[in-house]
């Protein structure tokens, strides 16, 4: 039998005999299954999911379905249409199949019983007996129940374990539990539980609720306007029979370049149809724009009007204008247009175009400082205002300085290339035993006692000898210092001292916490509510001690790295306080602050290229970087606790008082979904640290930001390796962590994995770096 399912995303089919479906809500939130059963339809409630109606009973097992039910989950409302070719489900919600049958057990109802025939035989005079005998007893046992429904039903039955008497003016009826059901068209069937009770003359009123009623809403000339009833958004023009309850409702009509209409419509409810046709009248204005440059041609919203001067007519709205000529600057800004008000822009003057300076070093990777600001490493192509002296500086660790003065005329395009000479500093090894091997980055030097010049940047130290367990160390040579260095080799199988400190501090002030490695299984399994298919189980293996920031980057401490960065606004809201998380900043951006962070301590940099195209250095070091998801998850679920929860707070919802930073109801008015019965006191970003910390000692890795972590994107994991650093390539990074802008179930769980590329309001980052400088 084929299954087809009709609601906002459009239609979608399933054949029930090849699997049972998977009915969703919108967010792909898993609501109830579809099945057979020897060719019969029936649907079963999950046990974690949306309540789910039929004919207004709430089902707690599997129902059977006929044409002309009537399923409710939750608040979506749903047809079912039952005939020879399959079963049709019609809904107006945002409602579909899952891709995947449900991975749940099926219980099918049970089969109708089947009347039997009554034998007729010689006991007829007893049984006449006995049953005038119960007529007696029911006559003398039973109480009158008085039934006042308004308005008055088509229909009005009373069932109990004992059938009533159905007289002219109510019921007579033995005392104990019965079911009333009253219809009438145009209503929602009546359905009430009641208990008659042995007092005499009882009595029940009881009102029918209107079925809402349908309104379609047509712009004739206009398709697409966005029609809204309420607060809320219905969907756009042509729109066809949108469900309300009856009453006055308001109605708003907007679109793009039409003046905004609203309306108040009477719904008679009933089940009845309306319609709706909305006039729109365009809204324009002229607006006139000057120039002092020659050649300014003007763009609109990205569509070329003309040469300036010119005068455009542009729908009312916000318009995105740009003004380009040759050597200069585009001039870029957002108008506002009011409809019917004239305007006049300019003249305007664009400034001339920065020339183009392309830097590369030998050897490459060199910081570059355009003057005195970090503007990224070799090879890079910066952007010079012209007509002016600059002054590049080139760096790298291990080599000398070179600085040169630079000016550029406009839309001019210029390279520089600089060697830098090596600088050597002097490291001096006492090693016992005395015959042990020194190797550098790999490279075998000889015996390790002794002095030795070594160039002026981090080397990662090896120092061996057969019988003996290998030291390395990370040693930062530098001109003009010498340096003495013991190192002590361990005997083989000797047990090793666990000297790692709990707690460092980074340069920029965070708080390091030490995590010591384990094994655990990351991910959620399918039978977890809200599991999506990007959380796949999988062993992992973490073998390396890290430490990991105790909070977010804050604003303060990016505006030390990039004075000019703005974490912005959300609608009315400020995300610009300096006690709260950086967000709004790509993947590079925090990868670059992890970076600028190394350049402090003189630790190996972690990542290499501009903030727009940055990579991991491989292998990775012992530098300040980004977590890797693997850490992320096991600090934030693992560390320091015995069973790990679902949520931050515990295994079930809503959170508990004071667990984060989420949407909460002081939101609910800006953003779709919000935990309408929680308020955290922050209605964006909060100050780190606001709230108590996890197990492992951490802040805010539920709620407040979201956070980048180190790897590349990838649906599926990639093989098990110990301390696993993601896919080697991609172009999407990874986001984990619920946000103060997140309410669902799905993305408050630990296991919510996240991605993206550009900025968000709601994403930031906290540091990491390896405690050992080798595994």
């Amino acid at each position: 039998m084929r299954a087809r399912l009709r609601g906002l995303r459009g239609t979608d089919e399933r054949d029930l005999a090849a699997a049972p479906a998977l009915i969703t809500l919108a967010g792909e939130r898993a609501a109830a299954v579809l099945a057979l059963d020897r060719g019969t339809p029936f649907v079963q409630p999950l046990e974690a999911g949306p309540a789910l109606f039929l004919n207004d009973h709430r089902l707690a097992a599997a129902q059977w379905l006929r044409d002309g039910d009537r399923m409710r989950i939750g608040a979506d409302a749903l047809t079912v249409h039952v005939d020879a070719t399959g079963i049709v489900l019609e809904s107006t919600a945002d409602v579909g199949f899952a891709a995947s049958p449900p991975a749940v057990p099926l219980t099918p109802p049970p089969p109708a019983p089947v009347p039997r025939r009554r034998r007729v035989g010689a006991t007829y005079v007893l049984v006449s007996l006995a049953v005038l005998a119960v007529a007696l007893w029911f006559v003398f046992s039973a109480r009158m129940l008085y039934v006042d429904i308004q308005p008055a039903p088509d229909q009005v039955h009373l069932e109990g374990t004992i059938p009533a008497l159905r007289l002219s003016e109510g019921y007579l009826a033995l005392p104990g539990p019965y079911r009333l059901q009253a219809t009438r068209e145009g209503y929602r069937p009546l359905v009430r539980d009641i208990e008659i009770t042995r007092a005499d003359n009882q009595r029940l009123a009881l009102a029918l609720e209107k079925l809402p009623g349908y309104l379609s809403v047509e712009t004739p000339g206009v398709t697409g306007a966005t029609v809204s009833a309420g607060a809320v958004v219905k969907g756009k023009t042509p729109l066809a029979e949108i469900e309300l309850p009856p009453g006055e409702h308001e109605i708003a009509v907007r679109a793009e370049g039409y003046a905004d209409f609203s309306t108040t419509v009477r719904i008679e409810g009933l089940g009845r149809r309306q319609a709706l046709a909305v006039a729109l009248v365009r809204a324009s204005a002229a607006v006139t724009f000057q120039s002092n440059t020659a050649g300014a041609t003007l763009e609109v919203d990205g569509k070329q009007i003309g040469t300036l001067p010119v005068t455009a007519e542009l729908a009312a709205g916000t318009r995105a204008i740009e003004i380009h000529a040759p050597g200069h600057k585009p001039w870029k800004q957002s108008l506002s247009v009011v409809a019917g008000e004239a305007q006049s822009i300019g003249p305007i003057t664009l400034a001339p175009a920065d020339g183009e300076l392309r830097v590369e070093s030998e050897p490459p990777g060199a910081s570059i400082a355009l003057d005195g600001r970090y503007a990224g490493v070799t090879p890079a192509t910066l952007a010079l205002e012209p007509g002016q002296d600059h002054r590049v500086t080139v760096s790298k660790r291990g080599y000398g300085t070179a600085s040169r003065s630079v000016r550029l005329r406009p839309a001019e395009k210029r390279e520089l290339r600089v060697a830098l000479n090596a600088e050597v500093g002097e490291v001096t090894l006492k090693v016992e035993p005395a015959d042990a091997t020194l190797s550098i980055e790999g490279r075998t030097i000889g015996p390790a006692n002794g002095r030795h010049q070594l160039p002026a940047a981090p080397a990662l130290l090896e120092i061996t000898r057969e019988g003996f367990e290998p030291a390395r160390l990370w040693v930062t040579p530098r001109p003009g210092f010498a340096q003495t260095l013991s190192v002590k080799l361990r005997a083989a199988g000797a047990p090793a001292a666990a000297a790692l400190p709990e707690n460092i501090t980074a340069p920029d002030g965070t708080v390091m916490i030490l995590v010591r490695p384990g094994r655990f299984t990351m991910g959620a399994s399918r039978r977890d509510p809200g599991q999506r298919a990007n959380e796949a189980l999988r062993e992992v293996d973490l073998a390396r001690p890290y430490y990991l920031g105790a909070t977010e980057v804050t604003n303060a401490q990016f505006q030390k790295y990039r004075a000019n960065h703005r974490s912005g606004r959300y609608g009315s809201l400020s995300l610009e306080t300096p006690s709260h998380p950086v967000v709004n900043v790509r993947w590079g951006d925090a990868a670059g602050y992890c970076n600028w962070l190394n350049e402090a301590a003189q630790l190996p940099a972690a990542y290499t290229g501009m903030a727009g195209a940055m990579g991991p250095v491989l292998p990775m070091q012992h530098g300040f970087r980004l977590p890797t998801e693997a850490e992320w998850e096991w600090a934030a679920r693992h560390a320091g606790v015995v069973r790990p929860s679902r949520f931050p707070w515990g295994d079930a919802m809503p959170p508990a008082a004071k667990s984060g930073n989420f949407a909460d109801r002081s939101i609910a008015g800006e953003l779709a979904d919000a935990l309408k019965d929680y308020s955290d006191g922050f209605v964006a970003t909060a100050p780190v640290a606001s709230f108590r910390p996890g197990p492992g000692g951490f802040f805010d890795l539920a709620g407040n930001a979201a956070e980048w972590v180190h790897d590349y994107y990838a649906i599926q994991a990639a093989p098990s390796q110990p301390d696993p650093l993601g896919p080697a390539t991609g172009k999407l990074h990874v986001i984990r962590g619920s946000s103060w802008m997140q309410a669902s179930i799905s993305a408050l769980r630990w296991t919510y994995r996240d991605y993206g590329i550009e900025p968000r309001p709601d994403v930031g980052f906290r540091c990491a770096r390896y405690a050992t400088g080798t595994p």
